[in-house]
């Protein structure tokens, strides 16, 4: 076991920086790469099998079981531009026949304003503006999880992902003079929809070792099949599907090495492989702190990534109208062309 260990934990902290290419353009529906919740972000995101609260329905389907409690649990990103980034989860404890939750992402964008640039027959003109327009994304998600046995925590979750980017001209076909069949004068143009909506797939495990609390599991996050936007006439779009992302992860208590039963103090080191459809591979680290199960520290490194890097974050438990409350607080480096991103959380219990 200690063998097996020793080599889980160096093929997660093998440096990605050797793959050898770069894949980009590969994926849509980018929100779904958004961290969700401030606790697995203030750790680097490193959680795959770290999560044992409602946070865990958007990281490891598998992991929900865990939570052992039926609870529900609010999530708020100030992200990038003015953008704002919802995500609700609701658990409810079916006892021996696992756990079932439902979860909600909700995008809220600005008004954004729409242009053109001057064609070719309208050189020297300014950009024309053509009004404002709205982005909408959201997701659904139904998630079941149950524990297989005292060690194997098993789950699945099934969601539905819709993208509103506005409407668009898609040119048809040209319009010559006729007295200059070489000149050109015009396009002919149809307007279309850029909505599109799908159902997509995640799927994960937790199994526990039994050496001390190590723990490892895997994920494979928003699967789903291909996809493309409406095309007018034989105008073709690009297929493209979810952010498709396998996931390995390791985690363990290391404070069992000095102080396995103590309840004052619970450090956490985790970390995840990341193989992702439309990137090569990366590596995030993150570390927990607990002090009596009350107040928690927390860090983390996100590694091979363009911009994000590190990350922290605060978070606290407390008793509210009978039921067990928290509180979570995390702020991510985001490179030196963004505001750091903030994120906040609200979950209970009972």
């Amino acid at each position: 076991m200690k063998k097996f260990s020793i080599l889980l934990l160096s093929l997660l902290l093998i440096n990605p920086l050797f793959a050898e290419r770069t894949k980009v353009a590969q994926v849509g529906m980018q929100f779904l790469k958004i961290g969700v919740g401030a606790r697995a972000v203030g750790m680097g995101e490193a959680c795959t099998v770290s999560m044992n609260d409602m946070s865990a329905i958007f990281w490891n389907p598998g992991a929900l079981a865990l939570t052992e409690k039926s609870g529900m649990a609010l999530y708020q990103t100030n992200w990038l531009c003015d953008i704002k980034h919802y995500a609700m989860a609701g658990v409810f404890d079916l006892k021996k026949y696992g756990m079932v939750g439902i979860s909600m992402i909700y995008m809220d964008y600005p008004t954004l304003t729409a242009t053109r640039p001057p064609q070719s027959w309208e050189l020297g003109q300014p950009v024309q503006v053509l009004g404002e327009f709205s982005i909408a994304e959201f997701a659904f998600g139904l998630t079941y999880s149950r524990r297989v046995t005292d060690k194997l925590t098993v789950g699945g979750q099934i969601k539905y992902v819709y993208q509103d980017l506005g409407s668009s001209d898609i040119i048809l076909s040209s319009i010559q003079d006729p007295t200059d069949p070489t000149n050109t004068i015009g396009y002919e143009t149809a307007h279309v929809k850029n909505n599109i909506s799908a159902v997509g797939f995640d799927f994960g495990s937790v199994y526990y070792t039994g050496y001390k609390s190590l723990r490892f599991g895997m994920v494979v996050q928003h699967f789903s099949k291909d996809m493309e936007f409406k095309s007018a006439q034989d105008k073709k779009h690009e297929p493209f599907s979810m952010p498709l992302t396998f996931k390995l992860g390791l985690a363990m208590e290391i404070s069992d090495f000095w102080s396995p039963e103590s309840e004052t103090h619970k450090l956490t080191l985790s970390t995840d492989l990341l193989h992702p459809r439309d990137y090569t591979e990366r590596v995030h680290l993150g570390l927990e702190y607990w002090f009596k199960d009350l107040l928690a520290l927390r860090g983390g490194y996100k590694f091979n990534y363009t911009s994000e890097s590190f990350s922290g974050g605060i978070g606290i438990r407390f008793s509210m109208g009978g039921m067990n409350a928290y509180l979570d607080y995390s702020i991510s480096n985001f490179g030196e062309y963004f505001d750091y991103i903030n994120r906040f959380n609200f979950g209970f219990q009972f």
